[in-house]
């Protein structure tokens, strides 16, 4: 998909797509638990601008947190916020000691392709009855309708295929903010509501 979409199978803005599937399919794969997984992609050569959405028809972001080791989780807008914070949405930490470096599941997925589309164009994640989007530095929270876990990712191609080097500063600032955020354990819906506040002006609730 990421060879179509980008026409070539080399350079940065390859690696891009084939980081945002790959890290957005694995979190379906590995805590959806559902049985279909569908994969759009999109892009629009006069407008520059490219869009990927998959959707898992499993049981949805907050069924998969309320018991994780790490948040005090209660509903899904909670859920929602707490799925892109850095290292919440991986495996738990028996099993990130026997997952390989390349491959283990650290939990930043999510926390790094939301900032990234955010600065370059926009991030949607939508599960049960609430749905979240980040859009150029603003977050917008909505009610929705819809079993499973849809996740939209949209940038624009021409100013994102030289900042790929900005995966990697997003992981190290993720590094330092779990971190912090793991002073109070477990991490309150509060600490997770800060955090985003710190990198998106909240605009409106639905």
């Amino acid at each position: 998909m990421s060879k179509i979409l980008c026409q070539t199978d080399i350079g940065d803005i390859f690696d891009l797509f084939e980081y945002c599937f790959r890290e957005v399919m694995r979190n379906a794969v590995e805590h959806g638990a559902g049985k279909n997984l569908v994969v759009f992609g999109q892009r629009w050569e006069a407008k520059g601008v490219a869009e990927i959405v998959i959707y898992d028809d499993g049981i949805g972001v907050a069924e998969t947190l309320y018991d994780n080791e790490y948040i005090d989780c209660n509903n899904g807008r909670e859920a929602l916020k707490f799925a892109i914070l850095p290292g919440i949405s991986g495996v738990s930490r028996d099993e990130r000691f026997s997952q390989d470096e390349t491959w283990g599941n650290s939990g930043f997925g999510l926390y790094v392709t939301s900032r990234f589309c955010a600065e370059y164009g926009s991030f949607r994640m939508i599960s049960g009855d609430d749905a979240l989007t980040f859009s150029r530095g603003v977050q917008s929270e909505h009610k929705w309708s819809l079993p499973g876990t849809f996740v939209q990712l949209r940038f624009s191609v021409q100013s994102s295929s030289g900042q790929v080097s900005r995966i990697n500063q997003i992981i190290e600032e993720g590094k330092s903010e779990f971190s912090n955020i793991l002073v109070d354990f477990p991490i309150q819906p509060s600490a997770a509501s800060k955090l985003l506040a710190s990198h998106f002006e909240k605009e409106h609730v639905f």
